[in-house]
């Protein structure tokens, strides 16, 4: 791969992550798929569709309304008393939000994105079962790492949200006026 002025930000990022998933203390095998993963964004045709699909944008709202509904439960459940503990709470849940989305769910929202263009006339429906069958697979690095498998419902709920994350960014993409081109 020749690094050129558009790439030397994406790989050196790639590889910034890739090292804190090596030196971190969790399973090699997580550590593995984890890595390529994360090494397809390396691929130039995957940054194609992460950026010109808004693919980020669909991450970022999605880590953002799953932490305000993850941390909104318990300001709910002690609404008389709050406190800053409930913005640390927040913040610390919109932090590991991202890490799963970002590193987790970007590339398989590339990997969905490539499998249903090949089915136009059912591309939601290939799509959203994609999102949710990598949602789910979440449940074995539960079991592999010695957590409570039900965790992944939290990733599920997630993966449901990156869905309509994406769905919505294309309908409002789709809807936008088209401005003449300059010849």
């Amino acid at each position: 791969m020749v690094l050129t002025k558009n790439s030397i930000i994406p790989a050196f990022t790639v590889a910034l992550v890739v090292f804190l998933i090596v030196v971190s203390p969790i399973l090699p095998f997580s550590k593995g798929l984890l890595s390529v993963f994360v090494l397809t964004l390396l691929i130039p045709t995957a940054r194609k569709i992460m950026f010109d699909h808004g693919k980020t944008k669909a991450a970022f709202y999605t880590a953002l309304i799953f932490s305000i509904g993850f941390s909104g439960v318990a300001v709910l459940q002690d609404i008389h008393s709050f406190d800053l503990t409930y913005v640390v709470e927040f913040l610390l849940v919109f932090f590991v939000t991202c890490l799963g989305v970002f590193c987790y769910g970007l590339p398989v929202s590339i990997i969905a994105e490539l499998v249903s263009s090949r089915f136009p006339a059912s591309r939601k429906g290939v799509s959203a079962m994609i999102y949710v069958g990598f949602g789910l697979c979440t449940a074995i690095f539960g079991l592999f790492d010695g957590l409570d498998f039900r965790v992944f419902i939290f990733s599920t709920i997630c993966a449901v949200l990156f869905f309509f994350m994406d769905e919505w960014n294309r309908r409002k993409k789709s809807t936008l006026p088209r401005l003449p081109q300059p010849s």
